[in-house]
């Protein structure tokens, strides 16, 4: 997929397994189980030269808070949904503002600015 391929589908969001896989850990009790494990998720969003770096930082900060946990119940947010039967209930979330696209590799991958999420689970 090609620079402009990928500016006409951003905002997207690109997953990624844990490389080191899938754990289970023994609860005292006997045969309780958990697994755990880790997943990676790089929120990419198209940078508008037009705008600041500052606009570029509180839009993004609105869509990350928007993500994570929203008031309106129609559109729950990660919080909300890892409280919810059917979903992920992961156990921590980390944030991480990854920046703009470096200038060699804008060809590939576009003029962009990434957001990294990490799920413990």
């Amino acid at each position: 997929m090609g620079q402009d391929e990928l500016g006409e589908v951003r905002p997207f969001v690109i997953l990624y397994p844990d490389q080191r896989g899938y754990r289970f850990r023994r609860d005292a009790a006997p045969n309780c189980w958990k697994g755990n494990g880790q997943i990676l998720a790089v929120l990419s969003r198209s940078y508008d030269t037009n705008k600041s770096i500052t606009d570029h930082w509180l839009e993004a900060a609105d869509k990350v808070g928007q993500i994570i946990s929203n008031a309106d119940p129609t559109k729950p947010g990660l919080l909300e949904m890892a409280a919810t039967a059917g979903y992920l209930a992961f156990e921590e979330l980390e944030v991480s503002f990854v920046g703009r696209t470096p200038p060699e590799s804008v060809n590939d991958y576009g003029d962009a600015y990434d957001v990294l999420f990490v799920f413990q689970y």
